[in-house]
C-alpha cells in the first residue's frame, strides 16, 4: 500500500514538473486583455472630491510623459472644471498646482487615503473620489483600491492617470477593472465623459 502511494505521489509531482510553467518563460507569448469599457458619469460637486497624486517636480520621467501624452491638459482641465462647480480639490504639494485654489495637500505616501485625506473627506460628507495623478501603479492604484474597500465611490478617469511607461497604465487600468466585478465601486472613464452638477 505504501509503495502504491510513494509511486503516486511520484509520478505526480513528474507529471507537474513536465506541465509547471512560470510567466517569466511565458512572457513572449502572454496576450492582453480586451481593453475595459468606459463609462459616462453623473455626480454632485458637493458629494465628490478630486484627488491629485503624486504630481511632483522631483519625479520628472513621470511629469516628462505625462506632459507628452496630454494627461496634464486633461488634469488640468477636469480639475478646473470641479473647482468652478466646487468640488473639493486635494493634491500632493507641487509648485506648479500650489497656485490653484486646492484645498489641501495629502502627505506623500504609497496609500493617501488612510492619512489626513481620510478626515478632510469625512468632514466635507464626500462619497465619490475622483482619482487622478502620476505613480499609477503605486500610490494611484492603492489609494483607489483603499477607498473602494473604504466605501467611496471611485471614478478613474483614463486620461488623467500617468506613469513612467505605457505597461505600468495598462496594468493599473486593469487591475481597477477586475477588481471591481464584485462591489462595482470603482468606475473607469474619461474627463470629458464626466458630468458635474452642483
Amino acid at each position: 500500500m505504501k509503495k502504491t502511494i510513494l509511486s503516486f505521489l511520484l509520478a505526480a509531482a513528474t507529471s507537474f514538473t513536465s506541465y509547471a510553467g512560470n510567466i517569466i518563460e511565458e512572457w513572449s507569448s502572454s496576450i492582453s486583455p480586451s481593453a475595459p469599457k468606459l463609462f459616462e458619469v453623473n455626480i454632485s460637486a458637493s458629494e465628490t472630491a478630486m484627488l491629485i497624486i503624486d504630481i511632483e517636480e522631483q519625479r520628472p520621467e513621470r511629469n516628462r510623459r505625462s506632459k507628452n501624452n496630454g494627461k496634464t491638459a486633461s488634469i488640468n482641465h477636469l480639475k478646473n472644471k470641479a473647482e468652478e462647480a466646487g468640488m473639493t480639490v486635494i493634491y500632493t504639494v507641487i509648485p506648479s498646482y500650489s497656485e490653484q485654489k486646492a484645498l489641501t495637500s495629502a502627505k506623500n505616501s504609497s496609500d493617501n487615503i488612510f492619512n489626513e485625506l481620510q478626515d478632510i473627506l469625512s468632514k466635507n460628507n464626500i462619497k465619490n473620489i475622483i482619482i487622478a495623478g502620476a505613480s499609477d501603479n503605486a500610490t494611484v492604484l492603492h489609494t483607489a483600491t483603499a477607498a473602494a474597500y473604504t466605501g467611496y465611490s471611485v471614478i478613474a478617469p483614463i486620461d488623467c492617470l500617468t506613469g513612467a511607461e505605457e505597461y505600468t497604465e495598462q496594468a493599473t487600468i486593469w487591475n481597477l477593472d477586475s477588481g471591481n466585478r464584485k462591489n462595482e465601486t470603482v468606475t473607469l472613464t474619461k474627463s470629458n465623459m464626466i458630468t458635474i452638477t452642483a
